[in-house]
């Protein structure tokens, strides 16, 4: 409890791969470090002796740590020679707190096939992407064309390069990608039996004079260890209502599962082509609310409950996390 952030920031974090017999069976690139490229962006700042610099203000603590420097699979503005060819990136969003918006500063169109637990059902062209803390995604990017130059992948937000890539390889092993990736099993509003409301909020509070650090909270109360704050049946298909109440960037991620993203705000219609996936993870920007469908799949009693949480690790450290068990 309350060390989350630290930890993330002293390097315990990484990104697993798992890919399922759908994946494998598409024509997708999948040589590792060849077309297969794993990003883990994270922003740092450092100490003259090169140590990490992580000393949160309360202020950081309400708005999110930042840093001032870039970081790519631990690397200050590496670059990349690759294949003249299309190259699948898996993103990471690694950081504290900062929410990017990725896209190649020649504006380079890509297409998005995943979201944080799966394909998507088709790719979607886009020419930025959006992650908050946590949320993960896969692009495909086509440089086919493209022997001879660099292109550069930026943060938009920050306007910052993050790193560079060299198109000077000759291409072996071409994939295509197709324009239908997988069919997903999603679940229908219709047959869920249960609502549960979640209201992200709370205030500067004890926290400004030095008081108690858990400050933030979710349905009005900070994160307690010794707590169960939701008993979930198990199999069931419940709608989970979550309003980030407070003039500052939320998310919400949960344990142990995936959910469809059904609304944003009330309207289905805001909900974007590539939100539709499954996730666990969902940025919720201020004054703003979000409608989940979810089933829990798999037990989980009080020895050792599920939780979900804010993963602006500042605001879950700082209490904004409830546990739940599953029956």
């Amino acid at each position: 409890m309350e060390k989350t952030a630290q930890h993330v920031m002293n390097g315990l974090a990484g990104l697993i791969i798992i890919d399922d017999n759908d994946s494998e069976s598409l024509d997708l690139p999948k040589r590792y470090g060849i077309d297969d490229i794993p990003l883990i962006i994270q922003d740092r700042a450092f100490n003259s002796d090169g140590s990490f610099n992580y000393n949160p203000s309360n202020m950081d603590i309400m708005r999110g740590w930042k840093g001032d420097t870039f970081m790519v699979n631990g690397v200050i503005k590496p670059h990349i020679d690759l294949e003249a060819k299309q190259v699948r990136f898996r993103i990471l969003n690694g950081s504290n707190s900062r929410i990017y918006t990725f896209a190649f500063k020649s504006g380079k169109v890509f297409k998005q096939i995943a979201t944080d637990n799966a394909l998507l059902e088709a790719p979607i062209a886009l020419t930025e992407l959006k992650l908050s803390p946590a949320e993960r995604a896969e692009i495909v990017v086509d440089f086919s064309n493209d022997s001879g130059k660099e292109e550069i992948f930026i943060d938009k937000s920050s306007g910052k390069d993050l790193f560079k890539a060299n198109i000077n390889k000759t291409a072996s092993n071409t994939t295509t990608l197709p324009n239908k990736l997988i069919t997903l099993d999603k679940l229908t509003p219709a047959d869920a039996v249960n609502t549960r409301s979640f209201d992200l909020g709370g205030g500067m509070g004890g926290g400004m004079s030095g008081g108690p650090s858990r400050m933030l909270t979710i349905n009005g109360k900070s994160m307690d260890m010794s707590v169960i704050n939701e008993t979930v049946p198990l199999n069931a298909i419940e709608i989970w209502e979550v309003r980030n109440n407070m003039g500052m960037n939320h998310n919400f991620h949960i344990h142990a599962t995936h959910f469809q993203l059904l609304e944003r705000n009330g309207s289905s219609s805001k909900v974007a082509e590539n939100e539709k996936g499954f996730k666990d993870t969902v940025l919720i920007p201020p004054n703003e609310s979000v409608k989940l469908i979810i089933k829990m799949t798999d037990y989980a009693d009080a020895s050792s409950p599920y939780m979900y949480h804010c993963h602006i690790l500042e605001h879950e450290d700082a209490g904004m996390m409830g546990q739940f068990v599953v029956i």
